[in-house]
Protein backbone atom coordinates (compact mmCIF):
# COMPACT_ATOMS: atom_id res chain seq x y z
CA UNK A 1 0.00 0.00 0.00
CA UNK A 2 0.99 3.55 -1.03
CA UNK A 3 4.01 2.54 -3.25
CA UNK A 4 4.17 3.07 -6.81
CA UNK A 5 3.80 -0.37 -8.85
CA UNK A 6 5.62 0.16 -11.97
CA UNK A 7 3.68 -1.44 -15.31
CA UNK A 8 6.03 -3.40 -17.95
CA UNK A 9 6.15 -1.94 -21.37
CA UNK A 10 3.52 -3.44 -23.54
CA UNK A 11 2.63 -3.51 -27.06
CA UNK A 12 -1.09 -3.83 -27.02
CA UNK A 13 -3.32 -3.48 -24.34
CA UNK A 14 -2.86 -5.12 -20.62
CA UNK A 15 -5.42 -7.04 -18.23
CA UNK A 16 -4.57 -6.99 -14.70
CA UNK A 17 -6.25 -8.87 -11.83
CA UNK A 18 -5.68 -7.78 -8.53
CA UNK A 19 -5.87 -9.38 -4.92
CA UNK A 20 -6.50 -6.69 -2.61
CA UNK A 21 -7.79 -8.27 0.78
CA UNK A 22 -9.12 -7.11 4.13
CA UNK A 23 -7.75 -7.71 7.17
CA UNK A 24 -9.91 -9.31 10.34
CA UNK A 25 -11.03 -5.32 10.70
CA UNK A 26 -11.18 -4.10 7.21
CA UNK A 27 -13.67 -7.41 6.83
CA UNK A 28 -15.80 -5.90 9.97
CA UNK A 29 -15.56 -2.40 8.72
CA UNK A 30 -16.99 -4.04 5.02
CA UNK A 31 -19.48 -5.97 6.94
CA UNK A 32 -20.64 -2.58 8.61
CA UNK A 33 -20.21 -0.35 5.82
CA UNK A 34 -18.10 1.58 7.87
CA UNK A 35 -14.55 1.53 6.29
CA UNK A 36 -12.59 4.53 3.99
CA UNK A 37 -12.28 3.73 0.51
CA UNK A 38 -9.13 2.81 -1.69
CA UNK A 39 -7.95 4.95 -4.38
CA UNK A 40 -6.08 4.44 -7.35
CA UNK A 41 -3.83 6.77 -8.93
CA UNK A 42 -2.54 5.86 -12.52
CA UNK A 43 0.38 7.71 -13.78
CA UNK A 44 0.11 7.95 -17.49
CA UNK A 45 3.33 8.09 -20.76
CA UNK A 46 2.23 11.44 -21.43
CA UNK A 47 2.94 12.52 -17.31
CA UNK A 48 -1.07 12.78 -16.94
CA UNK A 49 -1.96 11.56 -13.50
CA UNK A 50 -5.01 10.25 -12.72
CA UNK A 51 -7.06 9.19 -9.70
CA UNK A 52 -9.90 7.05 -9.31
CA UNK A 53 -12.06 5.39 -6.55
CA UNK A 54 -10.94 1.81 -6.48
CA UNK A 55 -13.31 -1.19 -5.98
CA UNK A 56 -11.26 -4.16 -4.87
CA UNK A 57 -13.90 -6.51 -5.32
CA UNK A 58 -14.05 -5.58 -8.98
CA UNK A 59 -10.15 -5.37 -9.16
CA UNK A 60 -10.12 -9.27 -8.21
CA UNK A 61 -11.94 -10.36 -11.44
CA UNK A 62 -9.84 -7.85 -13.10
CA UNK A 63 -10.00 -5.25 -15.33
CA UNK A 64 -8.39 -3.35 -18.69
CA UNK A 65 -5.77 -1.32 -17.05
CA UNK A 66 -3.93 -0.32 -20.02
CA UNK A 67 -4.38 1.87 -22.73
CA UNK A 68 -6.32 3.72 -20.20
CA UNK A 69 -10.27 4.47 -21.46
CA UNK A 70 -11.59 7.69 -20.36
CA UNK A 71 -13.77 8.80 -23.14
CA UNK A 72 -15.63 7.52 -26.23
CA UNK A 73 -13.11 8.47 -28.39
CA UNK A 74 -10.62 6.47 -26.37
CA UNK A 75 -12.94 3.60 -26.72
CA UNK A 76 -13.27 3.90 -30.04
CA UNK A 77 -10.03 3.89 -30.85
CA UNK A 78 -8.90 0.72 -28.74
CA UNK A 79 -11.82 -0.44 -30.51
CA UNK A 80 -9.98 0.18 -33.93
CA UNK A 81 -6.86 -1.97 -32.42
CA UNK A 82 -4.60 1.74 -31.70
CA UNK A 83 -2.75 0.89 -28.62
CA UNK A 84 -0.24 3.39 -28.57
CA UNK A 85 -2.15 6.32 -26.50
CA UNK A 86 -2.78 6.42 -22.83
CA UNK A 87 -0.31 4.16 -21.82
CA UNK A 88 -0.20 3.37 -17.84
CA UNK A 89 3.56 3.65 -16.56
CA UNK A 90 2.80 2.89 -12.90
CA UNK A 91 0.03 2.52 -10.46
CA UNK A 92 -0.42 3.18 -6.84
CA UNK A 93 -2.71 2.40 -3.93
CA UNK A 94 -3.57 4.38 -0.93
CA UNK A 95 -6.52 4.34 2.11
CA UNK A 96 -6.90 6.01 5.06
CA UNK A 97 -8.15 3.22 6.39
CA UNK A 98 -5.01 2.22 8.69
CA UNK A 99 -5.44 -1.70 9.23
CA UNK A 100 -8.04 -2.55 7.73
CA UNK A 101 -6.29 -3.87 4.49
CA UNK A 102 -3.43 -6.14 3.87
CA UNK A 103 -0.56 -3.84 2.88
CA UNK A 104 0.64 -6.79 0.47
CA UNK A 105 -0.90 -8.15 -2.17
CA UNK A 106 -0.35 -9.68 -5.56
CA UNK A 107 -0.85 -8.29 -9.07
CA UNK A 108 -1.18 -10.68 -12.00
CA UNK A 109 -0.54 -9.03 -15.54
CA UNK A 110 -1.16 -9.97 -19.35
CA UNK A 111 -1.42 -9.35 -22.65
CA UNK A 112 -4.95 -8.82 -23.87
CA UNK A 113 -5.41 -10.16 -27.66
CA UNK A 114 -8.27 -7.90 -29.08
CA UNK A 115 -9.19 -8.26 -32.59
CA UNK A 116 -8.95 -4.35 -34.53
CA UNK A 117 -12.73 -3.72 -35.85
CA UNK A 118 -11.72 -2.81 -39.17
CA UNK A 119 -14.72 -0.34 -39.63
CA UNK A 120 -13.49 1.53 -36.67
CA UNK A 121 -10.46 2.61 -37.97
CA UNK A 122 -12.41 4.43 -40.75
CA UNK A 123 -14.32 6.31 -38.68
CA UNK A 124 -12.06 7.81 -35.78
CA UNK A 125 -8.76 7.90 -38.17
CA UNK A 126 -8.08 10.22 -41.28
CA UNK A 127 -7.74 8.11 -44.70
CA UNK A 128 -5.26 9.46 -47.60
CA UNK A 129 -7.55 11.57 -49.54
CA UNK A 130 -7.31 13.62 -52.65
CA UNK A 131 -5.85 17.03 -51.44
CA UNK A 132 -6.91 20.57 -53.27
CA UNK A 133 -5.21 21.39 -56.73
CA UNK A 134 -3.54 24.35 -55.30
CA UNK A 135 -1.00 22.24 -52.94
CA UNK A 136 0.39 21.22 -56.38
CA UNK A 137 2.02 24.87 -57.04
CA UNK A 138 2.65 25.45 -52.97
CA UNK A 139 4.74 28.55 -52.35
CA UNK A 140 7.29 29.06 -49.07
CA UNK A 141 6.70 32.30 -47.15
CA UNK A 142 8.55 33.22 -44.23
CA UNK A 143 5.77 34.60 -42.97
CA UNK A 144 3.82 31.38 -42.50
CA UNK A 145 4.45 29.09 -39.28
CA UNK A 146 4.16 25.52 -38.76
CA UNK A 147 4.23 23.83 -35.31
CA UNK A 148 3.94 20.43 -34.85
CA UNK A 149 3.76 19.91 -30.62
CA UNK A 150 2.70 16.65 -30.22
CA UNK A 151 3.23 12.72 -31.92
CA UNK A 152 0.73 10.12 -30.12
CA UNK A 153 0.21 12.56 -27.01
CA UNK A 154 3.89 13.19 -26.35
CA UNK A 155 6.26 16.40 -27.27
CA UNK A 156 7.52 16.17 -31.03
CA UNK A 157 11.17 16.05 -31.39
CA UNK A 158 13.75 16.18 -34.21
CA UNK A 159 14.59 12.82 -33.66
CA UNK A 160 13.13 10.13 -36.40
CA UNK A 161 10.47 7.78 -34.26
CA UNK A 162 9.48 4.53 -34.61
CA UNK A 163 5.62 3.87 -35.00
CA UNK A 164 3.83 0.56 -35.71
CA UNK A 165 1.97 0.33 -38.93
CA UNK A 166 -1.33 -1.02 -36.76
CA UNK A 167 -1.88 1.93 -34.60
CA UNK A 168 -1.92 5.52 -36.14
CA UNK A 169 0.09 9.20 -36.29
CA UNK A 170 -1.65 11.61 -33.96
CA UNK A 171 -0.47 15.20 -34.90
CA UNK A 172 -1.30 18.27 -32.74
CA UNK A 173 -0.17 21.76 -33.29
CA UNK A 174 -1.07 24.88 -34.83
CA UNK A 175 -0.11 27.40 -38.39
CA UNK A 176 -0.73 30.62 -39.29
CA UNK A 177 -0.13 31.97 -43.01
CA UNK A 178 0.82 35.54 -41.13
CA UNK A 179 1.74 35.90 -37.67
CA UNK A 180 1.91 39.56 -38.21
CA UNK A 181 -1.85 40.27 -39.37
CA UNK A 182 -3.35 36.87 -37.53
CA UNK A 183 -4.52 35.40 -41.09
CA UNK A 184 -4.73 31.24 -40.24
CA UNK A 185 -5.35 28.99 -42.97
CA UNK A 186 -8.44 28.02 -44.31
CA UNK A 187 -7.59 24.19 -44.63
CA UNK A 188 -4.21 22.41 -43.35
CA UNK A 189 -2.77 19.39 -44.84
CA UNK A 190 -0.52 16.20 -43.72
CA UNK A 191 1.69 14.75 -45.90
CA UNK A 192 3.49 11.39 -45.67
CA UNK A 193 6.40 10.77 -48.81
CA UNK A 194 7.54 7.04 -48.60
CA UNK A 195 11.43 6.60 -50.01
CA UNK A 196 9.96 5.43 -53.52
CA UNK A 197 7.93 9.02 -53.74
CA UNK A 198 4.51 8.08 -52.84
CA UNK A 199 2.86 10.68 -51.54
CA UNK A 200 -0.11 10.40 -48.78
CA UNK A 201 -2.72 13.58 -48.24
CA UNK A 202 -4.51 13.90 -45.07
CA UNK A 203 -6.98 16.96 -44.05
CA UNK A 204 -6.44 17.59 -40.72
CA UNK A 205 -9.25 19.35 -38.55
CA UNK A 206 -9.13 22.97 -37.18
CA UNK A 207 -9.06 23.66 -33.55
CA UNK A 208 -9.44 26.81 -31.48
CA UNK A 209 -6.19 27.02 -29.73
CA UNK A 210 -7.19 30.42 -28.12
CA UNK A 211 -3.43 30.31 -25.76
CA UNK A 212 -2.34 30.48 -29.74
CA UNK A 213 -4.70 33.57 -30.24
CA UNK A 214 -3.10 35.63 -27.18
CA UNK A 215 0.34 34.82 -28.19
CA UNK A 216 -0.17 36.12 -31.20
CA UNK A 217 -1.99 39.11 -29.92
CA UNK A 218 -5.07 38.04 -32.09
CA UNK A 219 -7.73 36.79 -30.21
CA UNK A 220 -10.56 37.26 -32.83
CA UNK A 221 -8.57 35.08 -35.80
CA UNK A 222 -9.78 32.15 -37.40
CA UNK A 223 -9.00 28.76 -35.53
CA UNK A 224 -4.77 28.16 -36.04
CA UNK A 225 -4.99 25.21 -34.22
CA UNK A 226 -4.77 21.35 -36.36
CA UNK A 227 -5.21 17.70 -35.14
CA UNK A 228 -4.86 14.97 -37.66
CA UNK A 229 -5.11 11.00 -36.58
CA UNK A 230 -3.49 9.96 -39.58
CA UNK A 231 -4.11 5.73 -40.36
CA UNK A 232 -0.86 4.46 -41.39
CA UNK A 233 -2.05 1.29 -42.62
CA UNK A 234 -0.62 0.07 -45.77
CA UNK A 235 2.38 2.10 -45.35
CA UNK A 236 6.21 0.82 -44.06
CA UNK A 237 9.66 2.01 -43.94
CA UNK A 238 10.72 5.96 -43.71
CA UNK A 239 7.94 8.48 -44.34
CA UNK A 240 8.85 12.30 -44.77
CA UNK A 241 6.36 14.59 -42.90
CA UNK A 242 5.48 17.95 -44.09
CA UNK A 243 2.53 19.93 -43.30
CA UNK A 244 0.71 22.52 -46.21
CA UNK A 245 -1.59 25.54 -45.00
CA UNK A 246 -4.12 26.60 -48.19
CA UNK A 247 -5.56 30.17 -47.87
CA UNK A 248 -8.34 30.74 -50.29
CA UNK A 249 -6.62 30.48 -54.16
CA UNK A 250 -2.61 30.04 -52.24
CA UNK A 251 -1.36 26.50 -50.70
CA UNK A 252 2.10 27.40 -48.60
CA UNK A 253 4.42 24.73 -47.76
CA UNK A 254 5.73 24.65 -44.38
CA UNK A 255 8.93 22.41 -45.07
CA UNK A 256 9.35 20.69 -42.23
CA UNK A 257 12.59 18.25 -42.19
CA UNK A 258 10.67 15.86 -40.19
CA UNK A 259 11.00 11.94 -40.57
CA UNK A 260 8.79 8.69 -38.90
CA UNK A 261 9.69 5.45 -39.39
CA UNK A 262 6.79 3.24 -39.94
CA UNK A 263 6.93 -0.69 -39.62
CA UNK A 264 4.49 -2.84 -40.83
CA UNK A 265 2.92 -4.95 -38.90
CA UNK A 266 0.21 -8.02 -39.18
CA UNK A 267 -3.58 -7.00 -37.92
Amino acid sequence: MGTPIQIPTEEGPLWAEIDLTPTIFGRVGLFLLKIPPVTLTLILEDGRIMHHRYIPAMGHRGFLLSPYIQTTDDFATFAAGIHQANRVRSIQFDTSGTGMWHNQFEVRLRRLETEAQLGARKIVLVQPAEPPPQLAHAAADRGSVCQIENANGLPAGTAESVISAQSALKLEGWSVVSERDGIAPDQVWITLTSSDGRCRFYRATEESRPDVKAALGHPNMKDPGFVANVDLADLNGLQKLNVYQVSGDVAFDCRLDRTVNVIATSR
